[in-house]
């Protein structure tokens, strides 16, 4: 038992002598704590976050943005601010994505939703047939038209 632990002893000395300056969960000894991270991403414009690690060397976050599109960012272990991407793309809302479809002539909107970087629509198009439409969130244009 005295081995064992004597073992285990060195094994930990070792590897606190290994890497000065990294915490056992890996995040340096200057990274911003978890909490600070969170309001940054939430003062950022971010209003749903689904996850938060720390992995390569920065804060890894997928979050919702404003236009409830799923999105990854990365922030800075030090200063907790986001540096990927850098700003906050332009995109169109769920709402303006729907008067464009109804712009475009479809007719009894039933489902719409948020889906990396495009809006899925489910509508009736002029004849009354049932559609399934992507709506790019960076500019409104209809993508791809699938008729049921």
């Amino acid at each position: 038992m005295k081995k064992q632990f004597l073992i285990s002893l060195l094994a930990g000395c070792a590897l606190s002598l290994a890497a000065p300056g990294v915490l056992a969960n890996n995040l340096p000894a200057n990274a911003v704590s978890m909490a600070t991270v969170l309001q940054n991403l939430q003062a950022a414009g971010y209003v749903a976050i689904q996850e938060v690690k720390f992995d390569d060397g920065v804060y890894k976050a997928e979050v919702i943005n404003p236009q409830g599109i799923e999105v990854k960012v990365s922030l800075d272990a030090q200063t907790g601010k986001v540096v990927e991407p850098a700003s906050m793309p332009k995109m169109i809302s769920i709402s303006d994505a729907v008067k464009k479809v109804e712009a475009a002539g479809y007719t009894s909107i039933s489902k719409v939703e948020a889906d990396k970087g495009k809006y899925e629509v489910k509508a009736l198009d002029k004849e009354g047939k049932k559609a399934r439409l992507d709506v790019n969130a960076m500019n409104g244009e209809i993508t791809k038209k699938m008729f049921d």
